[in-house]
């Protein structure tokens, strides 16, 4: 078992530094950012990124998972081979039409989301950007598919060179602004699927079987409503904001959630991804309900630990990499961190639906969420601004959670320790409230939450959130590695 869960750590990491990569991209040219874009221009660049997020996932129809699913219900090669072409050419198909359509809308979705005409050209490299990114789905599906780890992220990490590379060029050389952020965005996705599609040609037999298509579209359309509502959870806040507050808020309040967006690529996405295909194979093994009961432990563990980290040490990272416009966007991060925790619950809950073929309770659970957040959002928006649209967030991710942990259990129970999670959010929220007393001296303040930090696992100690077991696997491993 124990091997299993060594597995998944192995391949989260080797998908963390994938993913990661592309998160480090943004984060370093963060100071540029700040410095050669004013609030407002970052404002316009975050609601065109909100744009670009919930097509993407839309046009994409669940492919990312449907591949994965059918891929590992057919047995012989020639048979994955004829999932993957199915799916590549569905998915190329509705991506042309797709960008095709709302090609001619340019102008119409500039003057909705950004009150002006002016910007239609910043949609054209928006739309081309995601008609690449998304016809990628397929060939990193399949490297994920077949637990090529470590080639999906050379491709990840050519992504984060090649973006930072046009980024340099056309907004610090050429001073381009937003139009050069998304000028690189396309010419990256655009150069990424050239340099994937020779290795890719080796997995296709240009051969279409509609049975196959239908098995991803019965799988995979569900979850469509379900991402599109949770990237509603993620993304429409900053529309809200725009409409009650000014553009300088949601630029503001994006820095924040970039800082917290740390959480999601360094935890959330690279352990969904490695997860995904291997509790699958725990289900046709037998030892998916053991397994999931120890993953859900250890995620609570090690997820509140980093949102403690990231939540304490936000405030001087933003001091550090962005400018004084931009400083209050730390108010907003502990609470988009804990909506990233629950995220990673949620989708730990969502074993026992998949198990099964339910997968139309995803989007009754975050469609649910997600009319609760747009509720929320007009009710706290108007009152509290940017800390407002912040708790909108976190309450509907914990309400989706719970939802999903509602339905799972009602088809294939699973027994999570639910006091471990409450034991640990304890400790790790107490910790992050000690933290508010460091002070205002930089130095000072980041070294007196690194002892605060410190004393997170002797308290899991003390409450004896370990057990017996584990303690002696701990102090074995502690052993082996001073002996080397």
């Amino acid at each position: 078992m124990f091997a299993e869960i060594k597995r998944l750590l192995k391949h989260s990491g080797i998908y963390s530094f994938g993913n990661l990569s592309g998160h480090i991209l943004s984060f370093l040219l963060l100071p540029v950012y700040t410095r050669l874009l004013t609030t407002r221009q970052y404002g316009i660049l975050a609601l065109i990124t909100v744009f670009r997020t919930i097509f993407e996932r839309v046009v994409n129809l669940g492919t990312q998972s449907s591949v994965v699913k059918v891929y590992f219900e057919v047995d012989n090669k020639r048979d994955k081979k004829v999932v993957i072409s199915t799916a590549f050419a569905f998915l190329l198909l509705v991506a042309a039409i797709s960008t095709g359509c709302f090609w001619f809308f340019r102008e119409k979705l500039s003057i909705v989301l950004l009150n002006s005409p002016e910007f239609v050209y910043l949609f054209s490299f928006a739309l081309l950007a995601s008609f690449f990114f998304i016809i990628k789905t397929v060939p990193l599906s399949v490297l994920r598919a077949q637990e090529k780890a470590i080639t999906y992220s050379i491709f990840a990490f050519l992504t984060l060179i090649l973006g930072l590379s046009f980024n340099i060029l056309f907004v610090i050389v050429f001073r381009e602004n937003v139009k050069g952020i998304l000028k690189s965005a396309f010419l990256s996705q655009c150069i990424i699927f050239l340099l994937i599609l020779p290795l890719f040609f080796k997995n296709l037999l240009f051969k279409f079987k509609k049975e196959y298509l239908t098995r991803m579209l019965t799988f995979g359309l569900p979850i469509v409503p379900s991402g599109l509502a949770i990237w509603i959870l993620t993304l429409l806040d900053r529309y809200f904001l725009k409409v009650f507050t000014t553009m300088d808020i949601v630029g503001v309040y994006s820095i924040g959630y970039k800082i917290a967006t740390i959480m999601s690529m360094l935890v959330i996405v690279p352990f969904s991804m490695a997860w995904s295909p291997l509790v699958l194979k725990w289900y046709n093994e037998g030892m998916a309900k053991e397994l999931n009961a120890k993953v859900y432990r250890y995620y609570s563990i090690a997820g509140f630990f980093i949102a403690l980290i990231i939540s304490l040490y936000s405030k001087e990272i933003i001091h550090i990499m962005t400018t004084p416009p931009f400083f209050d966007a730390y108010k907003i991060v502990y609470f988009i961190v804990l909506a990233y925790l629950f995220h990673g619950f949620y989708m730990i809950f969502t074993a026992g639906c998949t198990f099964v073929r339910k997968t139309f309770y995803f989007p009754i659970s975050t469609g649910v969420a997600a009319l609760i957040n747009t509720i929320l959002n007009i009710l706290l928006i108007p009152h509290y601004q940017m800390i407002g649209a912040a708790i909108a967030t976190v309450l509907s991710y914990f309400v989706m959670t719970v939802l999903m942990y509602i339905f799972s259990e009602r088809y294939y129970h699973i027994p999570f320790d639910f006091s471990t999670t409450v034991k640990v959010g304890f400790i790790a929220t107490i910790l992050y409230i000690l933290g508010f007393f460091t002070g205002n001296n930089l130095a000072i303040s980041m070294l007196l939450k690194l002892f605060i930090i410190i004393l997170y696992f002797p308290l899991l100690y003390l409450l004896r959130i370990f057990t017996e077991k584990e303690i002696k696997i701990l102090r074995k491993k502690i052993r082996e590695r001073i002996i080397r």
